[in-house]
C-alpha cells in the first residue's frame, strides 16, 4: 500500500471525526456569546432603569421643594401684610 495513499486516508478519517466535535464547539461559543451579550444587555437597560428612577425621584423632590418653598414664601408675605 502506498504510504500517500495511507496519509490521504488517516487525513480524512480524521477529519470526519473531528468534524462535529469542532462544530459543537463552535456551536457552543455562539451560544456562550449570545448569552453574554443578553446578560450585558440585561444589565444595561437595569442600569439605565435605575438611573432613570432616581432621575424621576430627584425631579419629584424638587417639584416637592419648589412647591413648599412657594407656599411658605406666600404664608409669609400674607403674614407680613
Amino acid at each position: 500500500m502506498d504510504l500517500t495513499a495511507l496519509a490521504v486516508a488517516v487525513v480524512g478519517l480524521a477529519g470526519t471525526l473531528a468534524s462535529p466535535m469542532l462544530g459543537q464547539r463552535i456551536a457552543d461559543r455562539t451560544k456562550r456569546q449570545e448569552f453574554d451579550f443578553q446578560s450585558r444587555q440585561q444589565r444595561e437597560e437595569r442600569e439605565e432603569a435605575r438611573r432613570q428612577a432616581a432621575v424621576e425621584l430627584k425631579r419629584s423632590t424638587y417639584a416637592s421643594l419648589n412647591t413648599a418653598a412657594r407656599r411658605y414664601q406666600q404664608e409669609l408675605e400674607a403674614y407680613l401684610a
